[in-house]
Formats: structure tokens, C-alpha cells, sequence
């Protein structure tokens, strides 16, 4: 199953659209997306771990890259890039967009601290930044879902929201190629 709620999340979209609206080019793009492993989140999921880190990267690294998506407002056509295994658990990719934009795309599932989804955007000007998993809790334990009620919908029944899949293939084979190369 591929679950692609990460892109639908409203402060995903939010910040994209802040980022956009400051006038100025963007550089730069960096997404972190790390937590402790499968089991904190699917105890059961213990044939996560056979598949090592290709296994994480795509778990994670489909959502790092559909975050990167939002924020490119749709296109992932890379100039180069270059993958790097940091640890036994932890990878990098990283590359040039045509349109000019460096990116870094880092997933793991070494964290020793609280799961994170950080977005970083860099422009001529300023820097960006935010925690998508922070902002999701937030918003719940406030009780005030407000347009975070979808977002959490589809985590709790499971589903996907509907979506173009074709659109959504650039962002599939570059996830595939990413875990090849770990």
C-alpha cells in the first residue's frame, strides 16, 4: 500500500504557498524526514526492517519526495543528482533541478529523538522552515483539527485521498531509483 497523505498536509501546502508568495527565487530546498522505525507507528510491521535501508527510503523517502513536489509546485525534473548512504539507516539524495533549485532530500530511521518531517526553503533573502509533524500535533491536541480534519481522517481509516496517479509517477520513479542506489 502507498500511502500518500504526507502530500495532502495542510501545512505542507500552507508553506508552500508562504514561501511562493514572498516574491523572491527560491535556492534552495532541504527535507528531513526522520523517526525511530516502522514500529512506533505499525508494531506488527516487523518485515520493515528486512529490506534495510531501501526498505526506509521508501517509506520515507516517498514522502520527502512529494513534500519536495509541493513545494516545486509539481515538477522534480532533476539536472543531476547523487545519493549517499550515510548510515546503515539513514540516506541522502541529492540534486539540481532544471529550474535552477538545489535540493537535499535526507530520510532515516536512526532518530534518537521525536519523529520529525522538517521542510527548509532557502530563497535569495531569507530561510524557511518548518516541522510538518510538529504542526499536525499541535493542531490535534489543541482539538481544533480545523484543516488538519482530513489529514488525520486518512490516517485513522487508512485511505488515500484521491489523487491523479500519473502526475504523481515522476515522484515514484525517483523514489525507485533513490532505493536502488542505497
Amino acid at each position: 500500500m502507498l500511502n500518500l497523505s504526507w502530500f495532502f498536509h495542510p501545512s505542507l501546502h500552507l508553506f508552500s504557498k508562504q514561501v511562493r508568495e514572498g516574491g523572491r527565487p527560491l535556492l534552495q530546498l532541504d527535507v528531513v524526514f526522520e523517526h525511530s522505525g516502522p514500529e512506533g507507528w505499525a508494531p506488527e510491521a516487523r518485515w520493515y526492517r528486512v529490506g534495510g535501508l531501501r526498505t526506509a527510503v521508501m517509506d520515507l523517502g516517498v514522502h520527502a519526495l512529494s513534500a519536495l513536489l509541493v513545494m516545486t509546485t509539481g515538477s522534480l525534473d532533476m539536472s543531476s543528482q547523487s545519493i549517499s548512504r550515510l548510515s546503515p539507516e539513514r540516506s541522502v539524495l541529492e540534486g539540481m533541478l532544471k529550474a535552477g533549485v538545489v535540493i537535499r532530500a535526507e530520510v532515516g530511521w536512526d532518530a534518537v529523538v521525536r519523529p520529525s518531517f522538517v521542510v527548509r526553503a532557502t530563497t535569495d533573502n531569507a530561510t524557511y522552515s518548518t516541522d510538518l509533524i510538529a504542526e499536525a500535533q499541535a493542531a490535534i491536541t489543541g482539538n481544533g483539527l480545523g484543516p488538519y480534519s482530513h489529514f488525520v481522517e486518512c490516517h485513522r481509516s487508512r485511505t488515500i485521498p484521491a489523487t491523479d496517479i500519473a502526475s504523481l509517477r515522476p515522484l515514484l520513479e525517483t523514489a525507485l531509483r533513490w532505493a536502488e542506489q542505497c
